[in-house]
């Protein structure tokens, strides 16, 4: 192990013990932080994508690398997974979406398609979520969420993100399937604290196929922190040990 390696091993140590004891000698036994699996969103710019770094009502704000720039809710979106610790956690009472193919692109879809199966229901076990498909063709660029939720403190100006993962074949090899996340964002509005919101939003995407298609929704602070829903995948309360380790190496002890 080199020295440096070794140094840093051990400050890390020092100060997860350090932490712990904190949260012992304070009689803590949970922080109140949740683990789960996140998306950082990036947003199509000219011909590249750039990470979003928060919203307004009007506008999304993404980095690219020179500075800020505003861009339009309706640009394309993709979507990179990542680890989130939050002591934000936002009830979800209700959650359905609608996938579809706008009237433009289903005149495309329905040369390819014609004469195929009808649509599908069907139940996304991993976020919890019911997904109805009713349209003939096979691809998708269209999704309608609605859902019921309530957060324990008002949030001012969130903003949400619908993911669509889907397995397409490896470019490079041709069989070994690797999965591709679509997105769009959209304006949520102020959460209040207690009150149930009912939303109905509407996502356009680039196209996707219905098949084996995964559906996700995000939801965001104003100034882009992800807020966990109860139905956040992989999601888990973290013990005061669990909360402090993760946080260093978060933090770059790691």
């Amino acid at each position: 192990m080199r020295l440096r390696d070794f140094q840093l091993s051990l400050a890390l140590s020092v100060a997860l013990l350090a932490g712990i004891f904190l949260y012992r000698s304070l009689g803590v036994e949970s922080p109140g932080v949740y683990v789960f699996q996140g998306c950082a969103a990036r947003a199509k710019m000219g011909k590249a994508y750039f990470p979003v770094v928060r919203a307004n009502s009007r506008k999304i704000e993404v980095n690219t690398g020179k500075g800020l720039s505003r861009t339009s809710y309706k640009s394309p979106c993709i979507a990179e997974p990542r680890m989130v610790l939050t002591d934000r956690l936002v009830e979800v009472l209700e959650m359905k979406c609608h996938a579809s193919l706008n009237s433009e692109a289903r005149k495309r879809s329905a040369k390819r398609s014609s004469g195929r199966s009808g649509g599908r229901n069907a139940k996304e076990s991993e976020v919890r979520m019911e997904v109805d498909v009713s349209d003939r063709a096979r691809m998708g660029n269209s999704v309608h969420l609605s859902c019921k939720i309530r957060s324990p403190e008002g949030i001012p100006e969130a903003y949400g993100l619908l993911v669509v993962a889907f397995d397409r074949p490896d470019p490079n090899t041709g069989s070994v399937p690797v999965t591709k996340r679509i997105a769009a964002a959209h304006y949520v509005g102020d959460l209040l604290e207690g009150e149930i919101m009912d939303l109905g939003l509407d996502f356009s995407l680039t196209e996707f196929p219905f098949e084996n298609a995964r559906y996700s929704f995000h939801l965001y602070s104003k100034n882009g922190e992800e807020m966990a829903l109860t139905n956040s995948s992989g999601l888990r309360e973290l013990s005061a040990e669990e909360y402090v380790e993760l946080k260093l190496r978060l933090e770059g002890f790691q």
